[in-house]
Parts: structure tokens; C-alpha cells; sequence
């Protein structure tokens, strides 16, 4: 059905594949008209694959057109803060702990023998570990999704790219970002094994984020102001 392909190429698939796997909430209208969406495609496609009934297709095509103005400019933000900020922060705290908790295997960026001789609640923590990277990309997808959405000038030209978008204050703890982000230097974390890396910017007071555009230019002009005062003059 090709209301269901637009969804899928406007994100909102994956924001609703998010949701349900329990990756961060979304509102449950969205779900409730994807989901019907997704029923008019599997009660009413002929064995061509394809819906000729025009009943049909005017349905879906409202049904669809609410689910892109669910986040279409202003909402996007606000789907970001009410759903995907308060998920990241629940990641985070659940990092966190499993990185106490697993102890020195936190430092391991790969599974060694030892790890089973440990109790079950360090193993269990170690397994979440070492699939952490997996939540924390579906995250940031769906964070991506929702910042392709324009509100205002992001004076940060490297955009969703930017090491500012994912970490906050990365210049105040890593003074050569910008060195090491174009590969003249290398980053200061002993390995780029995700919960090895998040453990070090996680102990170094990094603000690991899924900011807003807002958010995220507050950010670039607190460590840019020279760019500010040169653009001013």
C-alpha cells in the first residue's frame, strides 16, 4: 500500500516499530491509525498487491496524512522531548548502573572466560552491556527522524553529525574534539566498543543528549561565541 511506503519513507515507521518495541513511548493515536493503517493493507490488497477500493484508499490516506502531521515541524520537537529525551535519560540511568554493577568487566570491550565465574546479577549486567549498542541506535534513529524537521537556524554546520548533537559539553572534556573528529588525533577513550566509550564520557561528566534543534544551537553558542561576534561585525 503506498500510504504505508510514504509513512516508511517520512520515518514514521520506524518511530512506531520504536514504540512498540518498547524503545521510547509515542502517542497512542499515532500507534492507533498506524495500526489501522496497517489492517485496511492486510484486509483489503488483491493478489496483485495492490487496493483498488477508493473507500479504502481515501481512508488511509487520512488516516496517513494525520500520522505525518503528528510530527511534521513544531510536533517533531515536542514528540522529541515528551517521548524520545525522557526513553534516552531511562537508557542512560540503566547504563549507568550496569556499568557499576558489572565492575572491571565495564573496561572488557569483548567477553572473556571470567565473566561466567561472576554472580548473576554482573553477568546479566554484562550482557546488557554488550548489547546496549542496539536500544541506543534505535534511539538516536528515531531522534534523527524527528531533527530532519527544521524550526529555526542551527548555526552548527556539521548538523546531525556533530559530536555536540549526541554529546553536550564534548568540548569542555575533550578540548581536541575537532582534531580527533577529522581523524588528526585519536579520542581519549581506550576503545571505540560502545559501552567501553560511553563508560568513559559517562565518568568524565559527559551530557550524553538527544537534543533539540534549540538545545542543540544553545549548545554550539556556548563554546562558539568568537563565530557569533565575527558574524555580528
Amino acid at each position: 500500500m503506498k500510504q504505508l511506503e510514504e509513512l516508511k519513507t517520512n520515518g514514521i515507521s520506524h518511530l512506531v516499530e520504536a514504540a512498540r518495541r518498547g524503545d521510547h513511548t509515542l502517542p497512542q493515536q499515532m500507534l492507533d491509525d498506524y495500526t489501522a493503517i496497517e489492517a485496511l493493507a492486510a484486509e483489503h490488497t488483491d493478489r496483485f498487491g495492490k487496493v483498488t477500493d477508493q473507500a479504502v484508499l481515501k481512508q488511509a490516506d487520512t488516516l496517513t496524512e494525520r500520522l505525518l502531521a503528528a510530527k511534521a515541524w513544531g510536533n517533531a520537537a515536542v514528540l522529541l522531548v515528551d517521548h524520545v529525551q525522557p526513553a534516552m535519560d531511562a537508557f542512560l540511568a540503566q547504563l549507568t548502573a550496569d556499568l557499576k554493577t558489572a565492575g572491571r568487566h565495564a573496561d572488557q570491550p569483548g567477553v572473556t572466560v571470567d565473566m561466567l565465574d561472576e554472580s548473576d546479577d554482573v553477568r546479566a549486567a554484562i550482557v546488557r552491556l554488550h548489547g546496549a549498542l542496539v536500544p541506543y541506535g534505535h534511539l538516536r534513529a528515531s531522534w534523527e527522524i524527528l531533527r530532519r524537521v527544521p524550526t529555526g537556524a542551527l548555526h552548527d554546520q556539521l548538523g546531525l553529525r556533530s559530536p555536540l548533537a549526541e554529546v553536550g559539553n564534548l568540548p569542555a572534556i575533550v578540548p581536541d574534539w575537532d582534531a580527533a573528529f577529522h581523524g588528526r588525533k585519536p579520542w581519549p577513550w581506550p576503545s571505540a566498543v560502545f559501552h567501553v566509550r560511553m563508560k568513559w564520557l559517562l565518568s568524565h561528566g559527559a551530557v550524553v543528549w538527544v537534543p533539540t534543534e534549540a538545545e542543540h544551537e544553545d549548545a554550539w553558542r556556548h563554546y562558539n561565541p568568537d563565530a557569533l561576534i565575527r558574524e555580528a561585525a
